[in-house]
């Protein structure tokens, strides 16, 4: 080596500052030393300003030339100014904090949706038993109502009731029920009572039978609130030629033979035959 010190042409100046520190403090290597002299020199007045600075502070602070500083403190703060200045704090630290308070986020928000989720379950499974109650009453209403309509009144009773030649037909049957087929040269009436509840879709439909066992349909009676059943017929001439009467809970229309259970069945009398 020519003794020449290395050149440091293009020195950052932050990099300039931190030796500096360094050098005022008389802790940068003999090396980097004449580098930095030389830097100095370089700078001119802008370097000088620098090193100017460095000491004012150094003063301020009680170190440097003349300083009372004693000398395990200064060591103490060379050692620590001596040590390399980090320029990038690096954020890694940060984001482990990041990722839990995104977590807690995320978490809260998951709870939330799902306590909305099952209030508005609550609140759809309340509405639909609100709402099958309110129609169950709207049905029960309307079949009470069709009830009281078609119920005969006393004028259209009193020709069937009041012929000499009233006959009646007694129904029974396993379930229970009861009832009584009144049949007049003026007209027929059928009164039954205690008939089991029949499915939505039932309906209670009347039958006659022949001697020969077959069956024939006279018409549906629909359904009966509180197990009454009333329904009156202009004539009662579907009973001749006929052996009983019986009624069915039937699913539907009523088809070519009876696919319902018989609730109830009479024998016609030859006087109505």
């Amino acid at each position: 080596m020519n003794g020449e010190a290395p050149s440091t042409e293009g020195m950052p100046r932050e990099d300039f500052q931190e030796q500096a520190v360094l050098y005022e403090l008389g802790r940068l290597p003999a090396d980097r030393r004449d580098a930095f002299e030389a830097e100095l020199a370089a700078r001119g007045e802008d370097g000088r300003r620098v090193l100017e600075g460095v000491r004012r502070a150094f003063a301020r602070a009680g170190l440097g030339p003349g300083s009372t500083t004693v000398s395990a403190e200064r060591a103490a703060l060379a050692a620590v100014t001596a040590r390399p200045i980090r320029r990038r704090r690096s954020s890694s630290r940060g984001w482990p904090l990041i990722a839990i308070l995104a977590g807690l986020l995320f978490v809260g928000a998951l709870a939330w949706a799902l306590t909305l989720r099952a209030e508005r379950s609550r609140f759809e499974r309340e509405r639909g038993a609100a709402t099958a109650v309110a129609d169950s009453l709207s049905r029960e209403i309307a079949e009470r109502d069709s009830l009281e309509t078609a119920r005969p009144g006393a004028t259209d009773l009193a020709p069937i009731m009041a012929s000499p030649d009233l006959t009646a037909v007694d129904l029974t049957g396993a379930t229970g029920g009861r009832g009584r087929l009144f049949a007049s040269e003026g007209g027929a009436l059928l009164v039954v009572e205690e008939l089991p509840p029949l499915s939505e879709e039932g309906g209670y439909h009347l039958w006659t039978r022949t001697p020969g066992g077959m069956a024939a349909h006279v018409t549906a009676l629909g359904s009966a609130p509180a197990g009454y059943l009333l329904a009156r017929f202009s004539d009662a001439a579907y009973l001749r030629g006929t052996s009983g009467v019986m009624i069915t809970a039937e699913t539907g229309p009523a088809g070519t033979f009876p696919r319902g259970a018989i609730l109830l069945q009479g024998a016609v009398p030859a006087a109505l035959r």
